[in-house]
């Protein structure tokens, strides 16, 4: 449901709902068959959630906020608990407003501010045998900051500088049982974060463009990181592009990978360092005819320090740790068709391999990609849409998940002011049974996903 005005050209505002509620399936899990449940999880699937969302637009100054919530139901035992029985479910709730303002200076400099404040709250039931009932908390605080300049009016120059702050004020990680009352995990590691970053984008021949960035940032619990990246584009015409890419990027560690310790089955690892990613690619497309574009990409990554959880043979306790080096290097062919009237056709097909430094192909790393997308317009404003999606075989813990395809249709109504938009989704057309690896803290090699589902949506104007 959505309601919305434009009131001029320097006045609009806009408001959304939206909520979905779903039983779920009833599940087999063959790793629980005895006599008691038949290895069956029924009705122990659902899921719901809903979404509120809002943005006003007024003169140089855009408010934006959006709060969501999510309930699911937890069907496959995990981490030990209970199998068959209801009362083990997670829920998530994320808020966040950010204002912006976006204005010209005097002197030609194009200025934008932006101001956030978020937060993010998990709360976790977990039923256990006997009377103990166990819950997992999880809360985040954080407000920031980022002001940038921008000039284009530097011949042949388009120059950016900014300057970034975020202050996450709580990070708080709780576990405890209800009753009897006892308490394993109580912790709360705040911290803040400042970034300065600056790019130009030069056009130093009419066919050739050279973008240069760089970004520094300095994290409360760790040395400053560079994260330089570069771009030289070369287009000799309307039909051709070639694009070469490096760059350069990290991602700290959270507080759980840090910090999260629970004596039965996990460790800290506060010495964790952040993980850096290097990567080049290079990029061709060709336009061969009105409509039609061919893409081909070739691409190499390589992650040092990467975090991964990993069972520690001294104490038998999962831990998150830097592996030594990974690496990644694959092509992606691509095209797409549109015709007038508005059919259109998509598709991709993706070739990777990664591995550890002593060859170690990595889990859960699909080997083969492939996607394709068709549009096609009907009758009176309503189209018909769909996609198929497959990946090859993966790593497990432990053997391989067998490869996959599925299969979606989507039928749209016309958008009318009045009516609003119906459309009904079929997923998993087929009915196809496929696995994905299941992570740490399952019994289970494999988990089960879904099956066909009928999906029905009502976009509503007010």
């Amino acid at each position: 449901m959505v309601a919305g005005q434009r009131i001029d050209a320097q006045r609009d505002w806009f408001f959304g709902f939206a909520a979905y509620d779903a039983r779920g399936n009833d599940l087999y899990f063959p790793e629980f068959d005895n006599a008691t449940t038949n290895g069956w999880a029924r009705g122990l699937d659902g899921e719901n959630y809903q979404k509120v969302y809002g943005k006003l637009h007024w003169g140089d100054w855009h408010l934006i906020g959006n709060f969501s919530s999510r309930d699911k139901n937890i069907p496959n035992a995990s981490f030990g608990t209970v199998f068959g029985e209801p009362g083990t479910y997670t829920t998530d709730q994320h808020a966040l407003v950010e204002l912006d303002y976006d204005a010209r200076l005097p002197n030609g400099w194009q200025q934008q501010w932006h101001l956030y404040a978020g937060n993010y709250r998990y709360a976790g039931d977990y039923q256990y045998t006997g009377p103990v009932d166990n819950r997992d908390l999880g809360q985040a605080n954080w407000l920031g900051s980022t002001y940038q300049l921008s000039i284009t009016t530097l011949p042949g120059h388009k120059l950016l500088l900014g300057v970034e702050a975020q202050r996450n004020t709580q990070l708080v990680q709780k576990n405890y049982d209800i009753s009897p009352s006892a308490v394993y995990v109580d912790d709360n590691h705040p911290n803040h974060i400042l970034g300065v970053f600056v790019q130009d984008e030069w056009r130093f021949h009419s066919r050739w463009l050279l973008n240069l960035g760089l970004r520094y940032d300095k994290h409360s619990d760790f040395s400053g990181i560079a994260s330089p990246r570069a771009a030289l584009i070369y287009q000799p015409d309307d039909a051709l592009s070639i694009k070469a890419m490096i760059g350069h990027a990290y991602r700290a560690p959270n507080a759980y990978e840090r910090f999260y310790a629970y004596a039965a089955s996990q460790k800290a690892n506060p010495s964790l360092l952040p993980e850096r990613i290097s990567s080049a690619e290079l990029a061709v497309g060709f336009r061969l005819a009105q409509g039609t574009h061919f893409g081909v990409s070739i691409y190499r990554n390589e992650v040092r320090d990467m975090i991964d959880q990993v069972l520690d043979p001294a104490d038998g306790l999962l831990v998150f740790t830097n592996r030594t080096s990974v690496q990644s290097q694959g092509i992606e062919l691509s095209a797409e068709k549109r015709w007038n009237g508005g059919y259109r056709l998509r598709g991709s097909l993706s070739r990777q391999y990664s591995h550890m430094a002593d060859g170690t192909e990595l889990q859960n790393s699909p080997q083969l990609l492939g996607k394709l997308v068709f549009g096609l317009p009907l009758s009176s404003g309503w189209k018909v849409s769909g996609e198929w999606q497959a990946m090859s075989d993966r790593i497990a813990t432990t053997g391989q998940v067998p490869g996959f395809g599925v299969s979606n249709l989507v039928l749209t109504s016309a958008h009318d002011a009045h009516s609003g938009e119906i459309s009904l989704g079929i997923y998993n057309l087929t009915d196809h049974s496929y696995l994905d690896p299941a992570p740490t803290g399952f019994l289970q090699n494999s988990l089960a996903q879904d099956r066909r589902q009928f999906r029905l949506r009502w976009t509503l104007d007010l």
